[in-house]
């Protein structure tokens, strides 16, 4: 048996291995790599990969990753097992290598049906016996998931039920097996996994099946379908409706309970990863970043850390910016210019899947795309060098224009789409305690985090009143005819210089007759309204915080009554309020 044969046996074996074991095909790949580089015909084999986009695109996107450790604030060792898990962009031009010849590449995709059909057996056995032979025994007893978890599972079943469709739809063959295989993965999804991403990817690979087959009138009818078999299988599976009602109650109740659900944490997740991108949306905050940026924020927010923003787009987006969720996407467009049937489906699954998982970083679902596409594209016909420069050029346009649309969309949602600035709910209650507090608190100015915790800071706020007779000295009582001028030095504390915030005002107003307060804001333009304290708005902005601030507050006449002026400054990193707790108190008479 000489190398090429035995490279082509571990190749395929590797489509077998990577839904059964990560440790198998973590020894059969670099073992297929090692027979690659021993067969050596290195010039064939650059040749080959020169003309082709896809390994091409592949791998100007593993250069661009690996320029990302240029400017990567996390150590090259911490960064270079990020990069490590990223691997599988570097794999996507050696599968193609790999899966060069027809026969490979035939054998190849029913080695991962093979994998699949075995977990799918293994699946119902659990099932139906109760035998605690799967991993989801460990936790659930009922939930059958054999080699891999549950998203891992349900997503590569809907993958391989769309695969197995297609092979019946084009040769026209075993149709009834086949059919029967479909329904079975379909009701081991709907019924027998908690996997939301396969639900998902399920119905979008249904109605890419139904289109490719009829077009537009398919189209309607698998959309009609699809909205019926939503319905029965909601009402009959209580799996998939408490897994649905969990999601639809986590969306509605994100930012209106402490409580930590998934859903919130991941929509948690998606607000700050792309509050991080925005920071840095061009070239990103480099290799191996995530992780590390993400824990500054939630220090300074008091929120949840995590490593993964199970979106991979946000997952690239805050490591290589803009760029490298465009090289991204370019790829993906590319492989769709060069598609067969069933590779638009594998394109289908990793464009919907990567929206809330971050798939590329695991190892089994990285893996088997960069398989897949080897299998896939590993035959496409490629032009003489000439032509496919030129056709290179093309794709470059394509890539800079879907630069240019990541760079107006981020630019979007800086300018138009950036959140009000706002208090958290609690640290709105707390503020609202020491705005109602009866006695003077001992520090002047103190820091307040989301969670609670306070401490005072170095920052002094020096109020004044001036009246057309000169400064107000006693401010205990004004009258009515008298036209004020309320102002407030701002000493910043040392620590606070330099770092961007917004300026808060808020006024307590209680009239003679009135047995309690109400509050106003001033925001912009000297423009007061009533408060919503959960909404503050800000009265001025500083992108960077200078040692002293002259405030303006307030010009003109006042009401009869009791007035409290509060002044307070957002941190916009990580919204700490600190604030005066000696407001400016004063009566009109």
């Amino acid at each position: 048996m000489n190398l090429d044969t035995t490279r082509r046996i571990l190749a395929i074996l590797i489509g077998f291995a990577i839904p059964i074991s990560t440790a198998l095909t973590n020894i059969l790949c670099p073992l297929a790599i090692l027979l690659l580089i021993i067969e050596g015909q290195y010039k064939q084999q650059f040749k080959f990969l020169r003309v082709h986009p896809v390994a091409m695109f592949a791998l100007l996107f593993v250069g661009f990753m690996l320029l990302g450790l240029l400017y990567t604030p996390v150590p090259f060792t911490e960064a270079g097992l990020i990069l490590d898990k990223y691997r599988e962009f570097l794999y996507i031009p050696i599968f193609i290598l790999f899966f060069r010849d027809p026969i490979s590449r035939k054998l190849g995709l029913y080695a991962f049906i093979s994998a699949m059909l075995l977990t799918l057996v293994v699946s119902y056995l659990m099932a139906f016996t109760g035998w605690e032979i799967g991993k989801g025994s460990a936790q659930n007893p009922e939930a059958p998931y054999i080699f891999k978890n549950y998203i891992t599972q349900s997503l590569l079943l809907a993958l391989v039920a769309y695969f197995i469709a297609v092979q019946a739809w084009q040769e026209r063959r075993w149709i009834l097996p086949r059919v029967i295989a479909v329904l079975l993965i379909i009701y081991n999804i709907m019924f027998l996994s908690e996997g939301r991403t396969g639900y998902l990817v399920l119905f979008c690979l249904i109605l890419l099946f139904c289109y490719q087959t009829y077009r537009l009138r398919g189209a309607i009818i698998g959309s009609i379908f699809l909205v019926f078999l939503t319905v029965l299988v909601y009402q009959s599976s209580e799996v998939l409706k408490d897994r649905i009602d969990n999601m639809s109650e986590g969306v509605q109740a994100y930012k209106q309970t402490e409580t930590d659900t998934s859903i919130k944490m991941r929509l948690e997740f998606y607000e700050n990863s792309l509050n991080l991108l925005t920071e840095k949306p061009i070239f990103g905050h480099g290799t191996g970043s995530f992780s590390y940026e993400y824990q500054k924020l939630a220090q300074d927010k008091e929120i949840n850390p995590t490593k993964n923003p199970h979106n991979e787009y946000l997952m690239i987006g805050v490591q290589w910016g803009v760029i490298g969720i465009a090289l991204f996407i370019a790829l993906l467009y590319i492989m769709w210019l060069k598609a067969t049937m069933m590779a638009q489906g594998l394109i289908v699954t990793i464009a919907v899947g990567c929206l809330f998982n971050s798939f590329w970083l695991d190892s089994t679902e990285g893996h088997l795309f960069a398989y897949l596409i080897g299998i896939f594209y590993g035959g496409i016909k490629l032009t003489n060098t000439k032509k496919s420069i030129i056709e290179m050029k093309s794709y470059l346009k394509s890539f800079v224009l879907i630069l240019i649309f990541g760079i107006l969309s981020i630019a979007t949602v800086r300018v138009f789409m950036a959140p009000p600035v706002t208090i958290d709910s609690q640290l709105a209650k707390i503020m609202m305690k020491i705005i109602n507090e009866q006695s003077t608190p001992k520090d002047s100015a103190i820091s307040l985090g989301v969670k609670g915790n306070s401490f005072p800071v170095e920052t002094k706020f020096e109020a004044q009143i001036k009246t057309d007779k000169g400064i107000v000295t006693d401010h205990k009582s004004l009258t009515t005819n008298t036209v004020v001028n309320i102002s407030s030095q701002i000493k910043v504390a040392p620590y606070h210089i330099d770092r961007a915030a917004h300026i808060i005002i808020v006024t307590s107003y209680q009239a003679p007759d009135a047995k309690q307060a109400v509050f106003f804001q001033r925001y912009g333009n000297a423009v007061w309204e009533s408060l919503d304290i959960t909404k503050l708005k800000p009265a001025e902005s500083y992108d960077k915080l200078p040692e002293t601030i002259d405030l303006s507050i307030y010009k003109g006449p006042l009401v009869v009554g009791k007035f409290k002026v509060y002044i307070a400054y957002v941190l916009t990193e990580n919204q700490r309020l600190i604030v005066n707790t000696r407001p400016i108190e004063f009566f009109v008479e």
